[in-house]
């Protein structure tokens, strides 16, 4: 009796001990994955990152293939017969990823990634295929933040006076925390946050204070918790600013008051020069009349 084991996109079996040899294939690479501790890595948008993983190379280099999980198209690499295959890489990888190839006679397989974007975080795997089978070697969970440089200005204050400060975070992802310091350390109460538009990748966060007492320097921080990362930036302010801004109530009832009187002043003026105008064209009037009685008596 003849029996066959065919595997193609689909398998056909009628062998009994070919089933157990795939299974076995399965469960085999299934174990080698599970035996593995992922590692983390954490890096930032525009950077170039390496993604480690290390082989024992005993004579030629194996196919290498670099995946990313959650992708339709998940290969990030694939490197065969001592060249890169693009036919099943995902796009957003192409001309992004490398290995080291100065590095591959050592068994040294990790992927370059450049020009990171938000959407490369993810969890990826390094595996091999050798004898008929893939090994995995290596996991890794690639966490990619965006956190350019906050910026600390000052704004319009409201009709209350003092200060006020706003805080943005651009771009950020993930998003972000704002808080006020003031010289000392201490927190300074702040209006709510706003999320405000950013692209679909980035959380833009703004936030303001108004700073009501007098200090010299006050501090934004800006935190992420996720990656604990932590930016922050200052600004000086004068003491003769702060009593300068809280001043301006007591500057704008004066420039209003003034503003009012000189508004008053010009309506009495119009009036009265509009009846300085009546008044002596009926001055006139009667003079004219008081010369033409005499003339109409000598007739």
């Amino acid at each position: 009796m003849t029996f066959t084991c065919r595997s193609s996109i689909r398998v056909w079996v009628t062998n009994p001990g070919c089933v157990l040899f795939l299974f076995g294939l399965l469960s085999s690479a299934g174990s080698a994955s599970a035996d593995i501790v992922p590692q983390t890595i954490t890096a930032h948008v525009t950077e170039t990152v390496v993604l480690p993983c290390r082989i024992t190379v005993n004579d030629e280099l194996p196919t290498v293939e670099w995946s990313k999980e959650g992708l339709k198209e998940n290969i990030t690499l694939l490197y065969r017969d001592g060249c890169e295959t693009f036919g099943m890489k995902n796009p957003g990888f192409h001309y992004r990823t490398n290995l080291l190839l100065n590095k591959l006679k050592d068994g040294n397989i990790s992927q370059i990634i450049y020009n990171l974007r938000v959407s490369d975080g993810g969890r990826y795997h390094c595996r091999t295929f050798r004898g008929r089978q893939w090994q995995v070697h290596a996991i890794i969970i690639l966490n990619v933040g965006a956190m350019p440089e906050p910026k600390l200005t000052v704004v319009p204050s409201s009709p209350g006076g003092g200060v006020t400060l706003e805080c943005k975070a651009e771009c950020w992802f993930p998003e972000p925390d704002i808080t006020f310091h003031d010289d000392e350390g201490n927190e300074i109460t702040a209006e709510k946050p706003t999320r405000g538009p950013g692209s679909t990748e980035c959380f833009t966060v703004t936030r303001r204070a108004v700073v009501q007492t007098p200090i010299n320097r006050v501090t934004c921080r800006v935190h992420e918790r996720k990656l604990n990362q932590t930016k922050k930036t200052e600004i000086y302010i004068p003491d003769d600013w702060m009593r300068s801004c809280g001043n301006i109530p007591a500057i704008t009832g004066i420039i209003t008051f003034l503003l009012t009187g000189l508004i008053i002043c010009a309506i009495v003026f119009l009036v009265d020069k509009k009846s300085c105008g009546k008044y002596a064209h009926s001055s006139q009037v009667i003079k004219e009349s008081l010369l033409d009685k005499p003339e109409s008596h000598k007739d």
